[in-house]
């Protein structure tokens, strides 16, 4: 009886450690309405697939100073441009301010030397034809050709201040833009470092932790009997995996909800001791229920390629 017991026992923990170190496994599985059936891979056991952002971006400030303003916190759904946070402005804003009367000085300037030039102009042409009748004195009409020449040079040092003026404005504009945060990408806060009224720093300029949620990666480790196999494009399903307070798996009703995606990269190498290679699938993250750092057990359909 107790030689019973221990064969039984001895097999369900040989049973259960074969479950766990299983990392893939072909599957056939029927379709819907079909008597056909698709040959699947199956990724579980201690190679379940860990889900990522796809997207995942560190906003920083461009440039030092104190924040004016904070308009978002922990959680906020945002979309590409939209405003994080303002820094204290006051002072790059007159000087872009300046820097713009500056530009319209130097416009007015160049309109008057070019006034100037064309009224010498209309004058040397008169004199041209008033020295051939000897109307004029030849000292008065030289002096009239110098004072044109002397008037368009003005001209062109006008024209070549007025560009060094409007780059100077370009530039101040610049940085007085670069006082709003902007989001770079459509997705959802997850960190805020700073809050209002506190400065960033050249050596610490880090403001803000954005993740893209409508999608997520899911990467996992095929063995490479199937390399010619698994191609971009197929079709994929997760089915996220939870576990306890001990890290134990455990079977919630939350875990029967399962995702689809498509297999989005291959890596071109494969690891030589276990002899598998990387498969990343992006998944549509529906309601954003997924979350990086998840493991799930994954299917990939290997005749569903585009």
């Amino acid at each position: 009886m107790q030689k019973r017991q221990v064969l039984i026992m001895l097999s369900v923990i040989v049973l259960t450690l074969a479950s766990g170190l299983v990392a893939a496994r072909p599957a056939q599985e029927s379709s819907s309405g079909s008597n056909q059936s698709s040959e699947v891979i199956v990724l579980t056991g201690l190679n379940r697939p860990k889900l990522y952002w796809t997207d995942e971006r560190i906003v920083s400030a461009k440039i030092p100073g104190s924040i004016a303003r904070r308009l978002v916190d922990d959680g906020a759904q945002v979309d590409v441009d939209t405003v994080l946070a303002v820094l204290d402005d006051r002072e790059a804003k007159l000087e872009n301010e300046r820097q713009h009367l500056a530009v319209s000085d130097s416009l007015l300037s160049g309109q008057i030397a070019q006034e100037t030039l064309e009224e010498y102009e209309a004058r040397a042409a008169a004199n041209s034809r008033l020295i051939q009748s000897r109307a004029i004195p030849y000292e008065e009409y030289r002096l009239g050709e110098v004072q044109k020449r002397i008037n368009a040079t003005k001209v062109d040092q006008e024209a070549k201040k007025t560009e060094i003026e409007r780059s100077k404005a370009a530039q101040t504009k610049i940085i007085f833009e670069e006082h709003v945060i902007r989001s770079p990408i459509k997705g959802r806060v997850q960190k805020c470092f700073k809050r209002a009224m506190e400065s960033v720093t050249q050596n610490d300029l880090q403001m803000f932790r954005i993740v893209a949620t409508d999608k997520v990666w899911a990467e996992g480790l095929v063995p490479d009997q199937y390399l010619f196999r698994v191609k971009e494009g197929q079709r994929v399903i997760i089915q996220p995996v939870f576990h306890d307070d001990e890290g134990v798996v455990v079977r919630l009703r939350e875990s029967s909800e399962v995702f689809e995606g498509k297999v989005v990269f291959i890596d071109t190498d494969v690891q030589p001791v276990s002899h598998k290679f990387m498969v990343r699938a992006e998944i549509e993250n529906r309601k954003e229920m997924l979350r990086a750092g998840l493991v799930c057990e994954m299917k990939i359909y290997l005749d569903s390629a585009n």
